[in-house]
C-alpha cells in the first residue's frame, strides 16, 4: 500500500508542477487517490496522486462538487488543522455523508450557494469553522435542494467580508428531513456584520424545509424567515446574551417572517425547541397578503416573547403554534399597520400559547384551530374589535383574566371556552360563516362578562357561573340560545327594546338576589323563562313576548313594565314570589297561571290570563288596585285570597273563571261575563261591593259551593235575563233586596220563580227577601238569612229541613209561624234564629231543632221538649205567671245573659247555661242536669235537686230548697258536683234503694265544691236515721250510723212514733215501701253500741224537715194541678227510687200535661188509709197496657191511651171516692 505524504513534504519537488496549473475554477471530487482523510495528503508511487480528482488540491476559486465519482460516505476530510480556501461546497449524487473537520473552510463565493446539497443525495457536516468571504452585502445560502442531504455546521461561521452585511442563508427545499440545515456552531460577524435568513427569498413555494440553528451566536444582523421553518433553542432580549438568533442592536432586532414579494400564502415558521426563554424582540409580519408568519413553541421550557408584534402590509396572519403544553406567552402587543383586517391571529397545533399583552388595533380574525390558546391580556378596546372569533373542533381557548374585542363569536363541536373570567365583547355576530355550537360557562374562575352588542348569533347551552359574571344582550338582532342560565344569580343586562333574545327549547334561567334590574329585549323562541332570587326584574319591553315555553317565578318579583306581557303559556309563581302588572289597562298576559305567589295590580292596569287549553290552579293572591281579566278558552281556578279592587271580567269565548276551595276574590269593584264564558263559583269566595252581570244569554253563572257575594245578580237587560244561572251549591249574599217570583227582567231578581235551598246551600240578603206571587221558597236543607222575610200574594215558604235567620224583631203568633212554615214543631233539622226579639204568642214547639233570638218574650209559650234553646242579647227572663218545663235532651245556651226566674223551671237530663248565671225568685227543679254559671237562689227562691246535678260555677240553695240523693250501693249514689263555691241550706232527703244497707261509717261524697258552707242544712227522708252529715270545708259527706230499719225518728226503737214520722213524710220523704219496712221491724231496739240517740236539737230538727215536706205537699196541692206540677218529675224520681228501681232503669218522664210516664196506678187500702199509688212495672208508653195488668177496673176505665198525668191523678180521685191523693205519688 502506498503511504501518502502531508504536502509540505514534497513541496520542492511538486512546486514545479503546480506552477504550470492554470488559474481556473476546477470542481473537485474526493477519490481517495492518496489513501487517507487528509485535505492535501499525496502519494508518489508508482505515480503522485492526491485524494482529490485531477491529483491536484482544490483552492480558491475551485470548488468542490461531490458527484457520484466521488467515494461513497462516509467520508472524514481532515482539514489538516489549515484554512482550506474554495469557492464553494455541494454534494451532487454522492452517497451517504460528508464530514470535513480540523481547521477553517473559507468559502470564497461571491453569492449563491456556498454550501449545497443538491439532488442525488449526500449528506454535509462541517465539524470545521467556516469562513464566508463574498462580496460586499452578498448572500451566501446553505441550501438544500428537494431530495438532496441535509447539511450540518458543527464549526463556528463568520464572515471575512468588512463591507455591508453577509447574509447566511439557510435554506431548504427538502421537507423530509428535519432539520435540512443545521448550524451548531457560533455564527459571528467576523470582519463585518452577517444577518440570518431562513428560506430563500425568490422560490418561497419550494424552499419550506426545516433549518436550524442553535449555538451562541453573537451577530449583529436581523433575522429573517421567508417560507421556511427556522428553528431555535435560545433567545435573548435585545442586548442581551449570546443566542441562537444573534445580538443585534435594537435598529435590527425585529425577527422578520415572511417577504412581501412572497406568493400569498407562504409561511414563515419560528420554532422554539429550548428549555425556556424570554425575550422582547420585536416580531414583525414582513410577508405578502394572506401569508403566515409563525411562532412554534414546542420546547421543554417555556418562550415567553415580551416585544410587539408588528404588521405593516394588509392581511397576514400571525399563528402561534407548536407541540409544547406550557405557559408559552406572547405578552407583547400585535399591532398592525394603517388598512383593515391587517393581522389575523390563529392558534394552531397541539401546544399551549398565552396572549398577555395588550393589542387594542388587533382588527383581523382570530381562530384556535388547534391546541389551547389562554389570553389574559387584551384584544380590542370598548370601542374597537378584532374580527371574527372561532375556536375549531381541535382548538381550546381560555379567558382568563384577560379582554376580547371581537365582531364575532363561533365554536365548532369539539371545542373547547374555557372562559374562567374576563371580559368577550362582540360587535357584529352572524351565524355566517360559522354557528356557536356546545355549551358556554362565563366565569368558571372569577368575574366573566360576555357583551353581545351587535348583530345576531346562536347559542347552545350558555350559563353563567357566579354571582360576579355578566351577560349583555344589546343591539337590533337577535340572540338566540338552546339554554340561557343566570340561577347563581350573575347580571344578565338588556337595555335595548329593539334586542330580540330567543330560546330555543330549553329554559332562560335569571337570578337576581336583591335589588332590582330591567330586562328590555323581547323574549321568544320555543324554550321557557324562569324567574328566582329576592330581587326584581323588571320587563320593558313594548311587546307581547311570544315564547311557547313555561314562565316559571320561582322567587322575588317580576315586574311588567311594558305595554304588554307574558306568553299565553302556562305561567308558575312559587310561594313568596310576586309578579307585577303596572302598564296596561286590557291586562298584561299570562298563560295558564299556577302556583302559591301573589300578584300584584296598579291602577290602571290589569293582569290577564289567557289560557287556550287545559286547566290551571293558583292558589296565590292577586292584589292592587288594577283589574283581572280572563281570555281564550282554557279554565282558570283561583284557589288563593285575592284582594285587587278593580273590576273583574271574562270576556266572549273566555273559557271558565272558576273560585274554588279556600279560594277568594274580595274587593273586585264589579264582575262581567260574556258569550260562551263561564263564571263558576266551586267552594270559593267571590265579593264585591258592585254587580257581578252577565253580557249575554250564553253567559254562564255556575255555582256548586262557597260563596258569591255582590250587590246584585243583575239580569235586567233583555240581551241578559236568559243568561243561566245553575245553583248547586254554596251561597248566594247580595246586598240588595232580593224578590223570588216567576219574573227575572228586574234587577233584583236574580232567581227562577222557584228558589230550592239543598244542603250546602244559602241565600243571603242584607235586605229583604220578599217570596211573593209565582214564588216559592223551598229550605230542603239550606240556609236563608235576611233583614226580614215578608211572603206576600201566593208566594210561599216551605221550610222542611236547615235555618231561617231573621235580622229584626218578630212577633211568632199563628200567621207568622205559618208563612214561615214553623208552626209545626222545629225538628232536629230545622233551625230558626232571630237577631232580635222574639215575642212568642202561639205555641212553638222546640223538637229536636234550635230556636235562637236575641231575646224571648213570653217563653211560657215555648214548649222544650229537645234541641237547643239559645239566647244571643241578654237575659232569659221567666216571669212569675210562667212555667218553662225542660226535658231530657234539651239544651238552654244564654250567651250573653243570665236567668232570671220569677217562675218555675223545671228540667230533668238537660245542659243549661248562663253566661251571668242564674238568679232565681221563684221555683227551679233539677233532675240529673248540667248548669253552667252560678245559681243563686234570691230571697223567694227555691231550688230541687233530685239525682245527680252538676254546676259549672258557684251554687247557693236557700232555706226552702232541697236536695233528694237515693244511694243504690257503695259506688251508686247520687252526687252533685259544684264547680265553684257552694252555699247549702234547706232540706237533705235521701233514701237507699233496694236490700242495700251501708255499713257502719261508710262514707258517701255527695257533694262537692271549692269552697263548702253549711248554713243550716236538714237530713230528711226515709234513710235519714242511717246517716250523718258530715261538713268538709270542700265537700258534704253522708256517713252510715249503722241505725235500725224502720226507725225514722233515730231513738233506737222502732215503734209507733216512727209510724207517725212515716205518715206525716208520705209521698214526700217516704213511700209504700217505708211502711213495709217498718212494719217488718216494729218492736226492733238497736244494740247499745249502735244506737244513735239523737240530741233534742237533733230530733227537732227531724221533726222540722218533716213538717218542711209535708208543708210543701200541701202548698202544692193548694196550688192546685199546674203548680203540683212543677214537683212531678222530681218526686217521681223519688218514688222510683223508694220503690227499689236500679237508676239505670229508671224511665219516669214528666214534662208538663202531655208527659207520659211508664208505670200504672192503683186504688190501695190498708192501715194507712186509702190513695192513689203509681206502680212501675209496665215499660211501654202508650199505655195499652193489658186487663190484666189493672187490679181496679174502675181506674182502667179512665185510662185512655196517651192521657196525661192530671188524667191519671182524675182518675185516681173518681176511683176511690174521698181520696186525698199526695202528689208524691207523680
Amino acid at each position: 500500500m502506498r503511504k501518502p505524504i502531508r504536502l509540505s513534504s514534497v513541496v520542492f519537488a511538486l512546486a514545479g508542477w503546480l506552477l504550470t496549473v492554470p488559474a481556473l475554477a476546477l470542481d473537485f471530487e474526493w477519490d481517495l487517490g492518496a489513501g487517507s482523510d487528509l485535505w492535501d495528503a499525496i502519494v508518489t508511487t508508482p505515480n503522485l496522486d492526491t485524494n482529490w480528482s485531477l491529483n491536484q488540491f482544490p483552492a480558491e476559486p475551485d470548488n468542490i462538487i461531490l458527484t457520484a465519482a466521488s467515494v461513497a460516505g462516509p467520508q472524514t476530510i481532515d482539514l489538516g488543522g489549515a484554512t482550506r480556501t474554495i469557492n464553494r461546497l455541494a454534494t451532487n449524487g454522492v452517497d451517504g455523508a460528508y464530514t470535513f473537520t480540523n481547521g477553517l473552510l473559507e468559502l470564497g463565493l461571491s453569492a449563491g450557494n456556498a454550501l449545497l446539497t443538491d439532488n442525488g443525495g449526500g449528506d454535509l457536516v462541517l465539524d470545521a469553522d467556516v469562513l464566508l468571504h463574498p462580496d460586499p452585502d452578498s448572500t451566501q445560502r446553505f441550501n438544500v435542494a428537494t431530495t438532496g442531504g441535509s447539511i450540518t455546521v458543527n464549526g463556528d461561521v463568520s464572515t471575512a467580508q468588512a463591507t455591508g452585511i453577509t447574509t447566511l442563508m439557510l435554506t431548504s427545499r427538502n421537507d423530509t428531513i428535519v432539520p435540512s440545515v443545521a448550524v451548531s456552531g457560533v455564527i459571528s460577524d467576523g470582519a463585518g456584520r452577517v444577518q440570518l435568513v431562513a428560506g430563500f427569498n425568490s422560490d418561497l413555494a419550494n424552499h419550506t424545509g426545516v433549518v436550524r440553528v442553535t449555538g451562541a451566536n453573537t451577530f449583529t444582523g436581523s433575522v429573517g424567515v421567508n417560507a421556511a421553518i427556522l428553528e431555535f433553542d435560545s433567545i435573548a432580549n435585545v442586548g442581551g446574551p449570546a443566542n441562537a438568533l444573534g445580538q443585534a442592536p435594537m435598529v435590527d432586532s425585529a425577527i422578520l417572517l415572511g417577504l412581501t414579494d412572497g406568493g400569498g400564502t407562504d409561511r414563515a415558521a419560528l420554532r422554539y425547541t429550548g428549555s425556556g426563554h424570554t425575550s422582547d424582540r420585536a416580531i414583525r409580519l414582513s410577508g405578502n397578503n394572506n401569508d403566515s408568519g409563525v411562532i412554534e413553541a414546542s420546547g421543554t421550557g417555556a418562550l415567553v416573547l415580551t416585544g410587539p408584534v408588528t404588521n405593516p402590509v394588509n392581511g397576514q396572519f400571525l399563528r402561534l403554534g407548536g407541540v409544547s403544553t406550557l405557559d408559552n406567552t406572547l405578552a407583547g402587543t400585535i399591532s398592525p399597520g394603517a388598512g383593515a383586517a391587517v393581522t389575523s391571529v390563529v392558534k394552531e397545533g397541539a401546544g399551549k400559547w398565552v396572549v398577555s399583552g395588550s393589542s387594542p388595533d388587533l382588527d383581523g380574525s382570530i381562530t384556535v384551530a388547534s391546541g389551547r390558546l389562554e389570553l389574559s391580556g387584551s384584544i380590542g378596546t370598548t370601542t374597537s374589535n378584532a374580527g371574527a372569533f372561532q375556536v375549531n373542533n381541535a382548538g381550546e381557548f381560555t379567558l382568563d383574566g384577560g379582554y376580547l374585542a371581537a365582531s364575532n363569536l363561533s365554536k365548532s363541536p369539539g371545542g373547547v371556552i374555557n372562559f374562567r373570567s374576563g371580559t368577550i365583547r362582540v360587535t357584529n355576530a352572524s351565524n355566517s360563516p360559522s354557528t356557536f355550537t356546545g355549551p358556554l360557562s362565563i366565569g368558571i374562575g372569577g368575574a366573566g362578562v360576555v357583551q353581545l352588542q351587535g348583530g345576531s348569533k346562536s347559542f347552545d347551552d350558555v350559563t353563567l357561573q357566579g354571582a360576579d359574571d355578566t351577560l349583555e344582550l344589546g343591539g337590533s338582532g337577535t340572540w338566540e340560545f338552546t339554554s340561557l342560565n343566570n340561577s347563581a344569580g350573575g347580571q344578565i343586562v338588556s337595555t335595548n327594546n329593539a334586542t330580540t333574545v330567543r330560546i330555543a327549547g330549553g329554559t332562560f334561567t335569571d337570578r337576581i338576589d336583591s335589588g332590582s334590574r330591567t330586562f328590555s329585549a323581547d323574549l321568544t323562541g320555543t324554550g321557557g323563562y324562569t324567574k328566582q332570587g329576592a330581587g326584581t326584574i323588571v320587563f320593558d319591553q313594548s311587546t307581547q313576548h311570544d315564547y311557547t315555553g313555561p314562565t316559571r317565578i320561582d322567587g322575588g318579583t317580576l315586574e311588567l313594565a311594558g305595554t304588554s306581557g307574558l306568553p299565553r303559556t302556562p305561567t308558575f309563581i312559587a310561594a313568596g314570589a310576586t309578579l307585577v302588572v303596572a302598564n296596561n289597562v286590557n291586562g298584561d298576559a299570562t298563560g295558564g297561571t299556577t302556583g302559591t305567589g301573589t300578584v300584584v295590580t296598579g291602577a290602571g292596569s290589569g293582569f290577564a290570563v289567557e289560557p287556550s287549553s287545559g286547566v290551571f290552579d293558583f292558589a296565590g293572591a292577586i292584589t292592587g288596585a288594577g283589574n283581572f281579566v280572563k281570555r281564550l278558552a282554557g279554565t282558570q281556578v283561583l284557589s288563593g285570597d285575592s284582594d285587587y279592587t278593580g273590576p273583574t271580567e271574562v270576556v266572549a269565548d273566555g273559557g271558565t273563571l272558576r273560585i274554588a276551595a279556600n279560594g277568594s276574590v274580595a274587593g273586585t269593584s264589579g264582575v262581567t261575563y260574556s258569550s260562551n264564558a263561564t263564571l263558576h263559583i266551586a267552594g270559593g269566595t267571590l265579593d264585591t261591593p258592585g254587580n257581578v252581570r252577565p253580557l249575554a244569554n250564553s253567559a254562564e253563572l255556575l255555582i256548586t259551593g262557597g260563596l258569591l257575594k255582590a250587590n246584585a245578580i243583575d239580569r235586567s237587560v233583555s240581551t241578559q235575563y236568559l243568561s243561566p244561572v245553575t245553583w248547586t251549591g254554596g251561597t248566594i249574599h247580595l246586598l240588595s233586596a232580593i224578590t223570588i217570583t216567576n219574573s227575572q227582567t228586574a234587577i233584583d231578581r236574580p232567581l227562577p220563580g222557584v228558589v230550592t235551598l239543598d244542603a250546602d246551600m244559602a241565600l243571603v240578603s242584607d235586605e229583604t227577601i220578599t217570596v211573593t206571587s209565582g214564588g216559592a221558597l223551598v229550605l230542603d236543607g239550606g240556609a236563608v238569612d235576611a233583614a226580614d222575610l215578608p211572603v206576600t200574594g201566593t208566594g210561599g215558604v216551605e221550610f222542611n229541613s236547615g235555618s231561617i235567620r231573621l235580622r229584626s224583631d218578630q212577633t211568632l203568633n199563628a200567621v207568622r209561624l205559618a208563612e214561615l212554615d214553623v208552626a209545626t214543631p222545629l225538628s232536629a233539622n230545622r233551625s230558626f234564629t232571630i237577631d232580635g226579639a222574639a215575642t212568642v204568642e202561639a205555641p212553638l214547639v222546640l223538637a229536636g231543632g234550635t230556636l235562637s233570638a236575641g231575646q224571648i218574650v213570653n217563653p211560657g209559650e215555648l214548649i222544650l221538649s229537645s234541641g237547643v234553646l239559645e239566647v244571643t242579647g241578654g237575659d232569659l227572663t221567666i216571669a212569675a205567671d210562667e212555667t218553662v218545663d225542660v226535658t231530657s235532651g234539651m239544651t238552654i245556651d244564654v250567651t250573653s245573659g243570665g236567668l232570671v226566674n220569677d217562675g218555675e223551671l223545671n228540667a230533668i237530663n238537660a245542659v243549661l247555661s248562663f253566661a251571668g248565671g242564674v238568679t232565681n225568685n221563684g221555683d227551679i227543679n233539677l233532675i240529673n242536669s248540667t248548669v253552667n254559671g252560678d245559681l243563686v237562689n234570691g230571697p223567694g227562691g227555691a231550688a230541687t235537686l233530685l239525682g245527680s246535678n252538676i254546676f259549672g260555677d258557684d251554687l247557693e240553695m236557700s232555706a226552702t230548697s232541697a236536695l233528694i240523693l237515693g244511694i243504690e250501693g257503695p259506688d251508686q249514689f247520687d252526687t252533685v258536683a259544684v264547680g265553684g263555691a257552694a252555699t247549702i241550706d234547706g232540706l237533705l232527703s235521701v233514701a237507699l234503694a233496694g236490700d242495700f244497707t251501708p255499713a257502719a261509717g261508710q262514707q258517701f261524697e255527695v257533694l262537692t265544691a271549692t269552697s263548702l258552707v253549711d248554713q243550716g242544712l236538714a237530713l230528711v227522708g226515709p234513710s235519714a236515721s242511717q246517716f250523718n252529715l258530715v261538713v268538709t270545708g270542700t265537700s258534704l259527706l253522708l256517713q252510715a250510723t249503722g241505725g235500725l230499719a224502720g226507725d225514722y225518728n233515730a231513738d233506737g226503737v222502732v215503734n209507733a212514733a216512727d209510724y207517725t214520722v212515716w205518715r206525716d213524710g208520705l209521698g214526700v220523704a217516704f213511700s209504700q215501701g217505708d211502711y213495709d219496712v217498718w212494719v217488718a221491724n216494729f218492736g226492733a231496739t238497736a244494740p247499745a253500741l249502735l244506737t244513735s240517740v239523737p240530741e233534742p236539737a237533733a230530733g227537732l230538727l227531724l221533726l222540722i224537715a218533716v213538717a218542711a215536706v209535708q208543708k210543701m205537699a200541701v202548698e202544692l196541692k193548694a196550688a192546685g194541678p199546674s203548680a203540683a206540677s212543677s214537683r212531678r218529675a222530681q218526686l217521681a224520681e223519688v218514688q222510683l227510687t223508694s220503690l227499689g228501681v236500679p237508676t239505670g232503669q229508671r224511665s219516669v218522664g214528666a214534662t208538663g200535661s202531655t208527659a207520659k210516664v211508664d208505670g200504672y196506678l192503683r186504688a190501695v187500702q190498708d192501715a194507712a188509709g186509702h190513695r192513689c199509688e203509681f206502680v212501675l212495672g209496665c215499660t211501654r208508653v202508650d199505655w195499652a197496657i193489658s186487663e190484666t195488668a189493672w187490679p181496679e177496673p174502675d181506674l182502667r176505665e179512665v185510662i185512655s191511651t196517651n192521657s196525661s198525668l192530671e188524667d191519671i191523678r182524675t182518675g185516681c180521685d173518681e176511683a176511690e171516692a174521698g181520696l186525698e191523693p199526695l202528689v208524691g205519688n207523680f
